[in-house]
């Protein structure tokens, strides 16, 4: 388990070294749908030093897999993945 981070976490590479992930909120009306996003793929499409915080190009890149809109808005959750 990593230890407790007292700095800032700005970056993609931050999320993905202290076990934090990205959720993406479908932005259509009334469509409650969302997901978590693949950090890995978010690092190799923007790099592990892209700042995360207030950018509008990775929610607006979203397309929801359940209606098709496109546009959503991002929140930092933890990571519920299984690390080993």
């Amino acid at each position: 388990m990593p230890a407790p981070y007292k700095g800032t976490i700005e970056t993609l590479g931050d999320l993905k070294a202290h076990n934090i992930g990205l959720y993406a909120h479908c932005t259509a009306l009334y469509s409650g749908h969302g997901g978590p996003l693949d950090l890995d793929k978010l690092i190799e499409t923007f790099g592990a030093d892209y700042v995360f915080v207030g950018d509008k190009r990775i929610g607006a890149a979203c397309v929801c897999k359940v209606c098709g809109h496109r546009g959503a808005t991002i929140s930092v959750v933890p990571d519920s993945r299984p690390h080993r």
